[in-house]
């Protein structure tokens, strides 16, 4: 009885959660309701209550309580010296979520989120809501579907393509594949959302490659080795990337344009911003001041983390990753999981997407390495 009440809970926090970020916050709706940004508030309050109600309703020993205490505490910390309540929201969220079945949580979130967005570029193409037309340097106009931003619809798709490949591994064919070739492509010349893109077809080419070496995979402790490691491989390569664009490096110049000017971004950031134990307040530039074609932002999560939420939370956050990575490899069924969780840490060099929970589906189960029973979350 009291499992279910929690699995309520949980589910009704977290969709209320989703729903207030990309109707009230993320999409366009929020210019045409009054008092929107009471709205989302208000709805961003009621779900954080019910997620730390379920976390209170968790059955835990000692030991962890202390673990998730810990992580809570930390998430806690960055909201003051960071002056942002993401980080400890993906706290909450990656506690709050031990014990969940996905299965049936992803039949239900897949569900919610392909709602969602259609409810937003229906809504659009009706008139009802405006769109955000951004441009690229080459004049090409990119399309948001009614959401603030491109690329937000880009990470809405790419979580949806992301659970439907979970859902779906053992029994995907050449149809599957197909579609999401197609979703692929159309995201490019609608949103050119690059890193979705990406993402989207690096998910592909895993499943592909998974599905046909799965035996030779499991038995290669090289390959398994080095996939638990992935996170803090691309972690350096983010901080070093920006450090030898620093030093002229025409390799990583190349790398810069073909990625919109990210590493300069971040070499601007890392310039600017001493690392901190527990990061500190930065400040970005409103991209509504600079034509809508520029955006002084942070677009790497290894960087975002270790800079504004601090070596402590980044160190935490990588050590999570690298848990979960060495727990799911040990089982086939967990194959699918994998290849989600790569994607993200791969998207995570070129956006912030890694420590966002309405986009990075894999925040979610990161502490189930530590369950051996999972909740019927129905």
């Amino acid at each position: 009885m009291l499992s279910k009440i929690r699995s309520t809970t949980f589910l009704t926090g977290y969709f209320i959660y989703l729903a207030s970020f990309y109707i009230m916050y993320a999409s366009n709706y929020q210019m045409l309701l009054n008092n929107t940004s009471i709205s989302y508030k208000s709805m961003y309050y009621i779900a954080t209550i019910l997620i730390l109600i379920s976390i209170l309703m968790l059955k835990k020993n000692l030991v962890e309580w202390i673990f998730n205490s810990l992580i809570l505490v930390i998430g806690l910390i960055t909201l003051k010296t960071s002056n942002d309540n993401l980080f400890m929201i993906s706290c909450l969220f990656i506690v709050a979520s031990q014990g969940i079945n996905f299965s049936a949580f992803l039949k239900l979130d897949i569900t919610f989120r392909t709602l969602l967005f259609l409810v937003v570029a229906i809504s659009n193409k009706l008139g009802i809501i405006a769109d955000a037309v951004l441009y690229r340097s080459d004049g090409f106009a990119r399309t948001a579907f009614g959401f603030l931003q491109p690329n937000t619809a880009g990470a809405l798709v790419l979580s949806i393509v992301l659970e439907f490949i979970i859902l779906k591994f053992n029994k995907i064919n050449l149809l599957d594949g197909f579609i999401i070739c197609v979703t692929a492509g159309m995201l490019f010349y609608t949103t050119n959302s690059r890193s979705s893109v990406i993402g989207i077809m690096l998910a592909l080419i895993l499943t592909i490659v998974f599905k046909s070496n799965l035996k030779k995979i499991l038995v290669s402790k090289l390959f398994l080795s080095t996939m638990s490691l992935i996170p803090f491989i691309l972690a350096i390569l983010s901080y070093a990337a920006v450090k030898l664009y620093n030093s002229g490096s025409t390799f990583l110049i190349v790398m810069d344009k073909l990625f919109s000017g990210r590493i300069h971004l971040i070499n601007y950031f890392i310039n600017t911003y001493q690392l901190k134990l527990f990061g500190q307040h930065i400040q970005f530039a409103d991209s509504m001041n600079l034509r809508n074609t520029y955006f002084l932002v942070m677009d790497n999560s290894y960087i975002s983390i270790l800079l504004k939420y601090g070596i402590l939370p980044f160190c935490m956050f990588l050590i999570l990753y690298y848990l979960k990575i060495k727990k799911v490899q040990l089982d086939a069924n967990g194959i699918p999981e994998l290849i989600a969780i790569l994607v993200m840490c791969a998207v995570g060099l070129m956006e912030t997407e890694l420590f966002y929970p309405a986009y990075n589906i894999t925040l979610l189960y990161l502490m189930n390495y530590r369950n051996k029973k999972a909740e019927n979350y129905v």
